[in-house]
């Protein structure tokens, strides 16, 4: 079964990025193509470049703005 064909029998036309549960959807449709090889590569690779721009730019924040993100204590 191609990508292709596993995306419209998992959801047909109705499912769009937009839709909530698209995370699942998409692990599930790796998993018919490619087995538990297809579950984890899917998966990563529709959450890691999320986690990656939230890394960087909560970096580039801390780097900008030094003493702002720590939590003032007065002792």
């Amino acid at each position: 079964m191609t990508a292709n064909a596993a995306f419209w029998s998992v959801g047909g036309a109705k499912f769009s990025l937009k839709d909530r549960g698209i995370l699942p959807r998409s692990i599930h449709i790796g998993y018919i193509c490619a087995g538990w090889l297809g579950l984890i590569v899917s998966g990563v690779c529709f959450v890691l470049p999320a986690v990656l721009i939230t890394g960087v730019g909560i970096s580039l924040l801390a780097i900008a703005f030094p003493g702002h993100l720590q939590k003032n204590v007065e002792t």
